[in-house]
């Protein structure tokens, strides 16, 4: 019997087994063991109590779960404005049409303003439309075109138009030396198309008709190219792989070629830049040419803002300038490219000014000289030393002299001068044993008419001419100088003139300093 109850005890006994999985919830798993599983029974003995069973382990309680990370911010869209190249053939008429268009990204859409160089006549651009015309033979070349964002009227994109003469029945057939297109060559990604603009020029660099164009590629299962126009193509990157892209003047050996690749890998940018010329003058002014390939999405220069993959753009720098420019997209940056504009200072010739103040005087008197230069390192004057650009001195001339300044900088030399005449007023003379007189001794003088009077008694002297009354009389003689404020003509003669209603008096004497007593005599205009 007591067997027996120890074999059922045995049947019934529960295990209990805690199994702990990485990362989850904890799991009690209650395993029921039956009676083929258990080993024989012991022998009978002595039954004591009954063993309790154990304890279940207990179960952790889950701690607080932490808050999920925040999302990472967008990226900010790139700010910029994009233009498209174009190149337009002329017409029959001798016309081109075209209305340009701009992408402008990260900014309102407020539209753009339009500006284009050169500025050449039948070629106009709508500064708000867009709408570019080309009007006569005379238009055929490049223009840069620009597309400046409203929103905030910094940000811009530019890009090149080219007019080539087409069908243009005024311009004259000349013979073709070379033959180009663009985009140069690059990286493109696989698979995408891109637009290729032929042009060819003359012996003298002008833009001509190519005839007939053949396009070409080296690895047709890279690259294929299909003539879409008289002057363009597509190209088709179909495989990764390269090829040479070529376009030849139909019937000749007149080529030209450049290297694609095709990609399906991001690759960094590769970037150029250039310049027209790289020694200039002061004030004047160069094109800068930048490029950059494999879909570059930000650009950095130090000229300005720079939005699109290539353009062109003009500066006037006012001292040797280095130009900077790199690229980057996600894959990284090219490295930064330089051109160096020498910029020569054109020295300006000196400018010098020479015055004199009063320009007449008489014998022991002085007069003021004054000068005034610009551009001039040194100076050399015939009245004494000169140390700087402007200034004034007193000079007392005995005779009439010039006087000259010579004004010399890095640009040259320049001379300026100014002459101060000397009146000679009281000559050593005898005068006369009778006063001076003359005659007519007065009278009435229409007006505007004249009289010639006539000095006598003088003797060795000369008569000076004066009136009292300058408003309605006027003198003239061989010599004029002016003594505190008053006008005297020297001579034995005198021309008097009436010149307004009135009367007054016309005199003559000698020794105007130490005058003898005037011969004074009434006159009357009616």
């Amino acid at each position: 019997m007591h067997i027996l109850r120890a074999w059922a005890i045995l049947a019934l006994l529960v295990v209990t087994v805690t199994v702990t999985g990485c990362g989850k919830d904890n799991i009690t798993q209650i395993v029921t063991t039956g009676p083929s599983a258990l080993p024989p029974p012991a022998p009978p003995g002595p039954i004591g109590p009954p063993v309790p069973a154990p304890a279940p382990a207990p179960v952790p309680v889950p701690g607080p779960v932490p808050a999920p990370a925040p999302a990472p911010a967008p990226a900010p869209t790139p700010t910029g404005v994009t233009v498209q190249a174009v190149t337009l053939e002329l017409d029959g008429q001798c016309m081109a049409t075209r209305v340009l268009t701009a992408t402008v990204t990260g900014l309102p859409s407020n539209g753009v303003t339009w500006s284009i160089t050169p500025q050449k006549t039948g070629v106009t651009l709508g500064t708000s439309s867009g709408a570019f015309v080309a009007n006569g033979p005379a238009t055929v070349g490049e223009y840069n075109v620009v597309a400046t964002a409203n929103a905030d009227n910094v940000t811009r994109g530019n890009n090149m138009v080219r007019i080539l003469p087409g069908t243009c029945t005024g311009i004259t057939p000349s013979s073709v030396v070379s033959v180009d297109y663009t985009p140069p060559g690059g990286t493109v990604l696989a698979p995408s198309s891109t637009t290729l603009n032929a042009f060819c020029k003359d012996a003298a660099g002008n833009f001509v008709n190519c005839g007939g164009l053949t396009w070409s590629s080296s690895a047709t299962n890279n690259f294929t190219v299909t003539s879409t126009g008289s002057t363009n193509a597509t190209l088709v990157a179909v495989s990764l792989g390269q090829s040479n892209v070529s376009v030849t003047v139909t019937g000749t050996s007149i080529s030209k070629s450049y290297n694609w690749t095709a990609t399906s890998v991001q690759q960094a940018p590769a970037c150029t830049l250039s310049a027209s010329s790289t020694s200039i003058n002061a004030g004047q002014s160069v094109s800068l040419t930048w490029n950059s390939t494999n879909t570059p999405t930000s650009w950095n220069a130090n000229w300005g803002s720079v939005n699109q993959a290539s353009g062109t753009t003009t500066v006037t720098p006012s001292a040797t300038t280095t130009y900077t420019f790199s690229a980057s997209n996600s894959a990284g940056s090219c490295s930064q490219v330089s051109v160096t504009v020498n910029v020569s200072q054109i020295q300006q010739a000196p400018t010098c000014s020479l015055s004199a103040s009063p320009t007449s005087i008489n014998s022991g008197q002085s007069s003021s000289l004054t000068w005034n230069s610009s551009n001039a390192t040194s100076w050399s004057a015939n009245w004494g030393s000169v140390s700087q650009a402007s200034g004034n001195t007193t000079v007392s001339p005995t005779s009439t002299t010039t006087y000259s300044l010579t004004c010399t900088g890095p640009g040259g030399s320049t001379t300026a001068t100014a002459q101060v005449t000397v009146n000679t007023v009281n000559p050593s003379c005898t005068p006369a044993s009778q006063p001076v007189t003359y005659t007519q001794a007065g009278g009435t003088l229409n007006a505007n008419s004249n009289i010639t009077l006539n000095a006598s008694n003088y003797g060795t002297c000369t008569p000076y001419w004066y009136t009292t009354t300058p408003s309605r009389f006027q003198i003239t003689g061989a010599t004029m100088i002016n003594i505190g404020g008053t006008n005297y003509w020297a001579g034995s003669q005198a021309v008097l003139r009436a010149i307004a209603s009135g009367s007054g008096q016309v005199c003559v004497q000698i020794n105007i300093t130490n005058p003898q007593p005037a011969a004074c005599f009434n006159w009357t205009v009616p």
